[in-house]
């Protein structure tokens, strides 16, 4: 993902894992939860970056 792209800065500097982990999981649970809602809208590319934007957040 492109740096100028990343929508939250200070949580991909290493924030995120500072995080708790029940915090990291509501978040997850909340970009799954918009990804459902972009797919019941028929809109595939948005689910595929909510998915996307996540799973990059995991590996970090």
């Amino acid at each position: 993902m492109d740096k100028d792209k990343i929508q939250h800065k200070e949580l991909a500097a290493g924030r995120w894992a500072e995080m708790p982990l029940a915090l990291q999981m509501l978040n997850i649970g909340s970009e799954i939860s918009r990804a459902n809602r972009w797919k019941s809208k028929g809109n595939q590319n948005q689910v595929e970056r909510a998915v996307e934007y996540r799973l990059k957040r995991l590996a970090a």
